[in-house]
């Protein structure tokens, strides 16, 4: 079975916020989060890793809380999951930035272990 990394980069304009989806090519799980805050985001800018599969139903990776998102300041924490994920799936990134003065680019890395899909 193989590995993929999905990528996500997006400018978010300040005080505003934006989404950016991949679909999943194959079945397996999200093995690994990974976000790169820079030095100058200053807790001002929430990413959350969402997953949703094709029945419309939202499904929070990380953080694993609805409602809740991840803000820090020069850091690239690596998030380690086990989120079954199956092909067609949705996966979507969201951020928004509440800095009035700039706007922010956090990168967001995804990685899915690809495995046998489940019987439905």
């Amino acid at each position: 079975m193989s590995t993929r990394t999905l990528n996500f980069s997006k400018s978010i304009p300040l005080s505003d916020e934006g989404s950016e989806e991949h679909l999943c090519l194959v079945s397996g799980a999200i093995t690994q989060v990974v976000m790169a805050f820079p030095s100058g985001t200053s807790y001002l800018v929430d990413v959350r890793v969402v997953y949703l599969p094709k029945d419309k139903s939202r499904e929070f990776v990380v953080p694993s809380v609805e409602d809740q998102f991840i803000a820090l300041v020069d850091s690239t924490p690596h998030y380690a999951v086990d989120h079954p994920v199956r092909k067609d799936g949705v996966i979507r990134v969201e951020w928004v930035n509440h800095d009035a003065a700039s706007a922010h680019r956090i990168p967001v890395q995804v990685t899915i272990k690809e495995r046998a899909a489940p019987s439905p």
